[in-house]
């Protein structure tokens, strides 16, 4: 009986469609502005899936802390370098 559950559940498992392939990405928790130092507190990872991220967006937070940003930026907007 438990194998027949087991493969029934395996079975929907395989049969239900995969969604769009994700990615974890920097994001600005808030807005910024221009001439911030950036800090780990202004940065969230945010998954989305990578059909939705242009060329060039991080997915290293580290990367940009203590960086001074060039220009302002918007909450949620998802940074690069």
């Amino acid at each position: 009986m438990l194998a027949t559950v087991a493969t029934v559940l395996t079975g929907l498992s395989a049969a239900a469609p995969e969604g769009p392939a994700m990615i974890s990405v920097v994001k600005a928790r808030s807005r910024l502005p221009a001439g911030a130092v950036v800090s780990t507190s202004d940065l969230v990872l945010d998954r989305v899936a990578a059909s939705d991220i242009p060329e060039g967006v991080l997915t290293d937070p580290l990367a940009l802390v203590g960086k001074t940003l060039a220009g302002p930026v918007a909450e949620n907007q998802m940074m690069t370098p």
